[in-house]
């Protein structure tokens, strides 16, 4: 049965190995890709996403 503090180390070490990861590591630059994303139905919330969308260089929207 595992405690609390096992628990505690066990998460810990699961996070530190995500940030050691390979990427991490070898300190490897991220490619960067543009994401096209269309909106359905949107209506004054979907406006604000569309405005927050559309000042991001990496988001194409190609149809609302």
């Amino acid at each position: 049965m595992t405690n609390r503090r096992d628990f505690l180390k066990l998460t810990a070490l699961t996070g530190l190995s995500f940030y050691l990861s390979p990427a991490f590591a070898m300190a490897q630059e991220v490619k960067k890709t543009t994401v096209r994303i269309g909106l359905i139905g949107a209506g004054l919330r979907g406006c604000n996403h569309l405005e927050l969308l559309l000042a991001r260089n990496d988001v194409v929207v190609p149809a609302i």
